[in-house]
């Protein structure tokens, strides 16, 4: 629909369907593009950008990636932490606070009703 939005810089990323068209232009050198895909009806996803300071989140998987060159994290969960190097990436589940000293990715999945297991 020619619609425009800006990209933000950190915290909740943008969303939007897959089908919708989407073209982006870069506002200058350095940037790195993150995409989370899910399956509508199987997932709700939420995808964040933390950099230089802390973000909370909570779901069933929680992955916390650390760009290279440059990313780093501390992530703090129940049951211990974990140092997230440049280039790496931490998969939990539950809650947890991640804290960036330059950037890292941060994407939470939740289940959007019970799962059904079937034997087959």
């Amino acid at each position: 629909d020619g619609a425009r939005a800006a990209v933000p810089r950190e915290g909740e990323a943008l969303a939007f369907a897959g089908e919708d068209a989407v073209a982006g232009v870069p506002r200058g050198p350095g940037v790195r593009d993150a995409n989370l895909m899910v399956r509508r009806g199987r997932w709700r996803g939420r995808l964040a950008l933390v950099r230089g300071g802390t973000l909370s989140a909570a779901a069933a998987l929680v992955a916390v990636h650390a760009p290279a060159p440059g990313g780093a994290a501390r992530v703090a969960a129940e049951g211990g932490g974990a140092e997230v190097p440049p280039g790496r990436t931490w998969l939990g589940s539950g809650r947890v606070e991640v804290a960036a000293r330059d950037a890292a990715v941060v994407a939470a999945l939740d289940l959007p009703a019970p799962a059904r297991l079937s034997r087959g």
